[in-house]
């Protein structure tokens, strides 16, 4: 499942279709999400306005590789999303979606795990079988930090 998930809950509400457009959460925010096992990674963006998730596959990134680009993905050296993160939840060990459901009630977070039966990543979605999947394949050149 996710040998590493990385999770960023943000304290803004966007749309896929105006992503430039924000307000402040009304309950449940955004999130932005990394998951990395021995198949590959994957991010996720959740938006709670259209409640739409978003999947990029990353390929072949090392754990550390995929913390790295979390990190600048996320802007928490700098902007843009730095300053809407209102907390960063991560789970290690998580092999089947019964261990992450467990691992995320411990960190405080109900809500579901998701993903589709077939597919080697999860995310934590906040609101049960809400969420429109969009999946987007892995870049044609890799990221920075693999």
């Amino acid at each position: 499942m996710c040998a590493l998930l990385i999770i960023y809950l943000l304290v803004i509400e966007t749309a896929a279709a105006q992503p430039q457009v924000e307000q402040p959460s009304r309950g449940f925010g955004d999130t932005v999400q990394f998951c990395w096992n021995e198949r590959g990674a994957w991010q996720m963006r959740t938006r709670a306005l259209d409640h739409r998730v978003e999947v990029t596959d990353l390929g072949p990134l090392t754990a550390d590789g995929l913390e790295a680009h979390a990190e600048r993905e996320a802007g928490l050296a700098s902007e843009p999303l730095g300053a809407a993160v209102l907390r960063k939840v991560t789970i290690i060990g998580a092999d089947s979606r019964s261990t992450l459901r467990s691992a995320l009630r411990r960190q405080h977070l109900s809500g579901i795990v998701e993903g589709p039966d077939d597919a080697p990543y999860a995310y934590w979605a906040p609101v049960p079988s809400t969420y429109t999947l969009v999946t987007q394949p892995a870049p044609v050149t890799s990221p920075a930090a693999r």
